[in-house]
């Protein structure tokens, strides 16, 4: 797994990272690929998950 890769925020307030998921007392992980969207309404700030979707390790 690349522990390098950046967190991303374009223009429109899509923000992009990968995120590990760690199983304890396993020896397992899950990566996924994260979008979360960023937008302010009414002054005040919030998120919203788009999507997670599962990716292979390296």
């Amino acid at each position: 797994m690349r522990t390098d890769l950046p967190v991303t925020l374009d223009e429109r307030g899509r923000v992009r990272f990968t995120a590990m998921l760690y199983v304890p007392k396993s020896e397992t992980s899950n990566d996924y690929k994260v979008q979360i969207n960023v937008r302010t309404t009414g002054g005040k700030p919030s998120a919203q998950v788009v999507s997670m979707r599962w990716m292979k390790a390296d």
